[in-house]
């Protein structure tokens, strides 16, 4: 069976019926207390890792900081090393191909990883540095993990001298585009590894980096270094002749990183450049582009250029594109510069936005409906409300973005949204329950409309039992009820797990309960003893498509 960063419970006997509080663990059960004080399962040590994996460590939640966060991250990552180095290099691959929220979080893996004293985890950072350290600002962001960690020794002299020797075209791309980040340079890294060129390119190559050129050669040394000498052209010629940016974009083929700064940036050298920048680069300069007046609706051709590179779900796997980059791109570019570190402002396109909500949409990974009736519970509770950078919005908004996901890919649907109730339980004349209310949330919705809808819901402690006590009251009949939450229930009178076990013994039947953690947390509602529970580590584009094979009976 393959592996999806997801809980499988073992088989065994149900929760409990006896009613105990959150803030209490249930008698006879392993439970730990979470960052509220209230009383969940423990997660696991693997699955806690591929869930921080996935998450990342960079965003803070409402209990807990980004330093502690990633403390704890270290040191469950340095337990799984001690344990399986192999196993831990099989978790850095899986989130390293484009499942990750930030790329980061890998590399600071790959980093702890070579710190270990076991020849395999040496073995297993050398197989997979050119893997996952595919560019030069990988390169410079692993070297700072790596001098913070430990010194420079044999292990990683190899690794970092192996890249240097790669394709000398495709180095050349890099080292150019990325001349430097994180405090690093091009320059520094040569001098800290000398590595010897292995062809003729490579010493050229080198040449360059380390002295740059004096007097500009009459055309380029080697084909390798096309690129660069149209990048020296460029630096000297770029802002004295008209035209002479966009010749160095077309004939060099040059990036906007290598020609910003050196070159005359108008409209016609962004026009050129955005001809010919990659997916990550485009996305992350809508704005610019729009500001300028390269994309707009009368540019149809762009327009075009943008349908193709987004709306085509093989295309979007291919660039490794994850669903947070779009998720960020839709709300800093519908934002229009208000908000975000962004110092310019834009009109934005409509049809740009459209085109970004259907991206965001093909970025998940879905099948067709099961026919399952399907109950969402999204945490709206006061903790969700946590803004999340990567997203460029908050844990409740991305948890409605993405439970709109599954939405859009079912029929039969109920999206509501839980904090906890507030003294008694109130019923409303459409049977609703004090803090656990309709969304409103639909197919229809867009994904700004749909994490609005859960954000104007924002407030409130966490009771994370309401949704099966609520469907045990209305005798509503779920096949599965699927939770969006950071996990940081507390304030219920009964366990999530009692509430489940007694809405089955009331139907007579399961009922299947996935649990989407948005926080990297090692806790967890799954029951371990409820084999119709599992666990999923939120953002991982294949979330929705795993949900669905869960309900249909396929894992």
């Amino acid at each position: 069976m393959p592996q999806y960063g997801f809980l499988f419970p073992s088989k065994g006997s149900k929760s409990t019926t006896k009613t105990t509080p959150q803030s209490r663990p249930l008698p006879g059960r392993e439970m730990v207390q979470n960052d509220a004080g209230g009383f969940v399962f423990p997660l696991g040590r693997w699955p806690s890792l591929r869930r921080a994996l996935i998450l990342g460590t960079a965003e803070w939640s409402y209990y807990i900081g980004r330093k502690e966060m990633t403390d704890r991250f270290l040191a469950l990552l340095r337990e799984c090393i001690e344990e399986d180095p192999d196993k831990v290099a099989s978790e850095l691959v899986y989130a390293g191909e484009g499942r990750t929220v930030s790329h980061s979080t890998v590399l600071i893996a790959l980093a702890v990883l070579s710190t270990s004293k076991d020849p395999l985890a040496k073995r297993n950072f050398n197989e997979l540095f050119p893997q996952l350290v595919r560019t030069g600002s990988h390169l410079y962001e692993v070297l700072g993990y790596i001098r913070g960690l430990r010194g420079i020794g044999r292990l990683i002299k190899r690794s970092f001298r192996e890249w240097l020797t790669r394709d000398p075209g495709k180095l050349a791309y890099q080292l150019l585009k990325y001349q430097q980040r994180y405090g690093w340079a091009a320059r520094d890294v040569f001098r800290m590894f000398r590595p010897v060129p292995p062809t003729k390119e490579h010493q050229e190559l080198y040449r360059w980096v380390v002295k740059g050129w004096d007097d500009l050669p009459a055309e380029a040394p080697c084909e390798a270094l096309k690129q660069v000498w149209w990048f020296e052209w460029l630096k000297r010629y770029g802002t004295a002749e008209e035209g002479a940016t966009v010749a160095a974009i077309e004939k060099g083929n040059l990036t906007h990183e290598m020609t910003t700064g050196v070159g005359k940036m108008d409209p016609a050298a962004w026009e050129a450049l955005f001809w010919r920048m990659p997916a990550h680069a485009t996305l992350r300069n809508l704005g610019s582009l729009t500001d300028i007046g390269v994309i707009s609706m009368e540019n149809g051709p762009v327009i075009e250029r943008l349908k193709n590179m987004f709306l085509d779900r093989e295309a979007i796997r291919k660039t490794r594109l994850h669903p947070v980059e779009f998720m960020k791109a839709l709300g800093v570019y519908r934002d229009g510069g208000a908000r975000g570190r962004s110092k310019k402002s834009w009109s934005p396109v409509g049809t740009v936005i459209d085109i970004l909500e259907s991206a965001l949409e093909l970025s998940f990974e879905t099948l067709e409906p099961t026919g399952k009736e399907f109950l969402h519970a999204v945490d709206v509770s006061g903790s969700m409300g946590s803004f999340m950078e990567s997203c460029f919005c908050t844990c409740c908004e991305a948890a409605a973005a993405m439970c709109l996901v599954t939405v859009k890919a079912e029929r039969n649907y109920e999206v509501r949204g839980f904090s906890s109730s507030t003294g008694s339980i109130n019923w409303g004349r459409s049977g609703d329950m004090n803090g656990f209310v309709p969304l409103g949330i639909s197919r229809e919705d867009t994904f700004r409309s749909a994490a609005g809808k859960a954000l104007m819901n924002n407030f409130g402690a966490t009771d994370a039992s309401l949704p099966w006590r609520w469907a045990r009251e209305t005798r509503k009949a779920p096949d599965v009820v699927v939770f969006w939450t950071d996990n940081e229930t507390w304030a219920g009178a009964e366990h999530p797990s009692v509430a489940k076990a007694r809405l089955e013994q009331q139907l007579g039947r399961p009922v299947k309960g996935v649990y989407v953690a948005m926080t990297a947390s090692n806790i967890s509602l799954a029951d371990p003893k409820d084999e119709h529970c599992i666990d999923i580590a939120g953002f991982d584009p294949s979330v929705p498509k795993v949900i669905q094979m869960f309900v249909a009976g396929e894992i």
